[in-house]
């Protein structure tokens, strides 16, 4: 029986389509985890499904997409941003899901008193206290102790911390204690954002085991592809705008995944001569191998591509770096096609850069040219990843920007709210978009120092959709250069939003088979 059915569900933002035509089904006892690049729209869809956003009518069909729940559905949700109660101890904000069961046991109290004191209303109030026994022992309300311990134990709570206040814990305490509130209601649909993180080893095992025994459905966003694997039995993958649904875990996913691409490779066979292909780096782009991308879970990492894809689909693979391949779009086709340099930065999960001359990437000696996240722009700055301390990318990408904001205890989701924040006021966002602009465009200036680019472009999703973001940074390249270069500071958003990965690697293709 079906809990959930979604129907052709759109979703826009400032004017750019999110994610349209989204139709599926949940079942009473699927397991399903949710899939997709950062920016995709899965915490979005979520938080539609839940009444927390609301869908909006696509302009192309001019309706809404309708969600139909079984009626009374219980829905726990695990958000990345839990609301608890900060005063309470951690084991009494776990209790406070029994607060009714607690409430039957002290009424039992109350009634085995009256009986004991007064006999008046005897029949009355054995009715009552039969009642209420038989309601409290059917939900287990002895037992609800123990369980809260057993929460508390799977999740790797040290005892020392029960009589905690919650407002006293870190951040990830804080996610478990929300965690092991939500199992402890064990609702008919469970959603869960990220559930791994914050969790040590011990507590992802013992996760693992009580979804893959829990009865009822479960709705799981996560990167943890190992996690997805131990726990799921269908995949929703978020991808092109839309949503493609998979039976099996992740990896039956990554198996059906590749035969649909060898497939699709061999329908267009007379088409087709070779592949481009855009991954984010470093990369070893002279054996067309994938090294150790932080934004690509270890599978991929030391991954010769170029030689397996080659091999599945007979065709010639041709691999390079994503934002070398959007700046190469933008050169060919984009706001750069009448300029002899394009220097391109996507500001995005990462901040990439990519430098193309008479429309051919400049790769230099290694094949290492513009790998620039590691940058040190700040002294003893702030560090995310394996990103050097004070690197651009730990000071402008958009992964930075959410990160530092969480850092100083604002509540945010993406480098957009932090914007959001910034421009109602608050000094803590306000400093962390004024660090990413002013460092971003301190960077951008020293290019115009020695590179002399005729335009540089900004793509990804900082660039494209915080507004004023671009024309900000170019009015503060134009500060930080020689007067005599002022005039020839140029700083635009790239005009193929998205799509500029894409159409660079396709048209890498089609230049390698010319």
């Amino acid at each position: 029986m079906a809990l959930l059915q979604v129907n052709d569900l759109y979703m826009g933002f400032s004017g750019e389509t999110l994610f349209k035509n989204i139709s599926f089904s949940v079942d009473e006892k699927d397991k399903i985890g949710i899939i997709g690049i950062n920016g995709a729209g899965k915490s979005t869809l979520i938080k539609i499904l839940l009444g927390l956003e609301y869908d909006e009518v696509d302009p192309a069909t001019n309706q809404r997409g309708t969600i139909a729940k079984k009626g009374g559905l219980k829905i726990g949700y695990l958000s990345q941003n839990p609301n608890l109660n900060k005063e309470n101890t951690v084991f009494e904000e776990l209790m406070t899901v029994f607060d009714n069961l607690r409430q039957d046991y002290h009424r039992i109290q109350e009634l085995n008193i009256i009986l004991a004191e007064n006999l008046d209303d005897f029949d009355k109030t054995m009715e009552e206290l039969g009642k209420i026994t038989a309601r409290y022992e059917q939900n287990e309300g002895y037992a609800v102790e123990y369980k809260v311990k057993q929460i508390l134990n799977g999740l790797s709570l040290a005892e020392s911390l029960w009589n905690n206040k919650v407002g006293d814990l870190s951040g990830g305490q804080m996610s478990r204690v929300a965690l092991g509130k939500i199992l402890l209601e064990e609702p008919e649909l469970l959603i869960l954002d990220e559930p791994t993180n914050h969790l040590d080893l011990n507590a992802i095992e013992w996760l693992e085991k009580m979804l893959k025994d829990y009865k009822k459905a479960v709705m799981v966003i996560s990167h943890d592809v190992y996690f997805l694997d131990n726990v799921v039995n269908r995949i929703f993958e978020m991808e092109g705008k839309t949503l493609k649904t998979y039976n099996g875990n992740y990896t039956d996913y990554t198996i059906q995944k590749e035969a649909y691409i060898t497939g699709a490779v061999k329908a267009f066979d007379k088409d087709i001569t070779g592949i481009g292909m855009s991954c984010p780096g470093p990369l070893d782009l002279i054996n067309g191998k994938v090294l150790t991308p932080p934004n690509l879970n270890g599978k991929w990492h030391n991954l010769e591509i170029s030689k397996a894809l080659s091999e599945k689909t007979g065709k010639p693979v041709y691999l390079d770096n994503d934002a070398n391949l959007a700046g190469l779009a933008e050169a060919v086709v984009g706001e750069g096609k009448d300029c002899k340099i394009v220097q391109y930065f996507t500001v995005s999960t990462g901040l990439g850069a990519g430098l193309v001359m008479d429309k051919k990437i400049y790769l230099g000696a290694h094949g290492f040219a513009n790998e620039v996240a590691n940058s040190i722009m700040m002294q003893d700055g702030p560090q995310i990843g394996n990103i050097l301390p004070g690197g651009i990318e730990a000071i402008s990408s958009g992964t930075a920007i959410t990160e530092r904001a969480k850092r100083a205890g604002l509540v945010v989701n993406h480098a957009g709210e932090v914007n959001d924040l910034a421009m109602k006021g608050n000094k803590e966002a306000s400093e962390i978009m004024k660090d990413a602009k002013n460092y971003l465009a301190n960077f951008i200036a020293l290019i115009y120092g020695y590179a002399d680019p005729d335009i540089v472009i900004l793509g990804g999703s900082v660039a494209l959709k915080i507004e004023g973001f671009v024309e900000e940074v170019e009015n503060l390249v134009k500060e930080k250069v020689y007067g005599v270069m002022k005039p020839y500071v140029k700083v635009r958003k790239s005009t193929l939003n998205e799509d500029s990965g894409l159409i660079g690697a396709g048209y890498l293709a089609f230049s390698k088979e010319k």
